[in-house]
């Protein structure tokens, strides 16, 4: 079989980002984590998830105009890239300034630890866009699983909920924070 035009491999390619991040989009992450998922299942492997959202995002857009936090948003990205592991793990835009990071055959205590990395290089190192420098905190939610002793209601849907549980319970108690846990269904 013979692969189609360059036209159709770049539209596919474009319907799979983020217009403005470059990072995978929602869409994507239905269909490639469901992959993903059922392979770790299948191979009786590890697999974490990290919820990152930027705290008070909103100020940022208000304060310094939506282009500014358009440019917060790239460069978070690009720091995010920079950190995870570039031929296996994973980040999509799964909001407006929400973002998950996919981690195959990673146990949960080393997601938490690099989302604490994460966290850490954000919040002490100012975003420079044309016209500011800014200063940032992000919250994290962590959450996996172990397939060689899986739980029986897990679903890919349901451990991205429980990721996004985790991230709201870190921005209730103040922000700025990483919560992890195993997967409760």
């Amino acid at each position: 079989m013979t692969a189609g035009p360059p036209e159709d491999k770049e539209l596919s390619f474009l319907a799979t980002r983020d217009a403005l991040t470059g990072c995978l989009n929602r869409r994507s992450v239905g269909e490639q984590f469901a992959l993903l998922f059922n392979q770790a299942l299948e191979e009786r492997l590890e697999l974490a998830c990290i919820m990152v959202d930027i705290d008070h995002f909103k100020k940022i857009n208000d304060t310094y105009g939506h282009q500014c936090g358009d440019e917060v948003l790239k460069k978070l990205v690009l720091r995010i890239s920079a950190v995870i592991r570039a031929d296996t793990d994973w980040l999509a835009r799964y909001g407006g300034e929400e973002f998950l990071i996919v981690l195959p055959e990673t146990q949960l205590g080393n997601a938490s630890g690099l989302a604490e990395r994460l966290r850490r290089n954000i919040a002490k190192t100012s975003i420079e866009t044309q016209e500011n420098k800014i200063s940032i905190t992000a919250s994290f939610g962590v959450t996996g699983f172990n397939s060689s002793n899986p739980p029986k209601n897990i679903t890919p849907e349901a451990l991205i909920h429980m990721a996004d549980k985790y991230l709201y319970a870190a921005k209730n108690q103040g922000r700025n924070k990483v919560i992890s846990g195993s997967f409760e269904g």
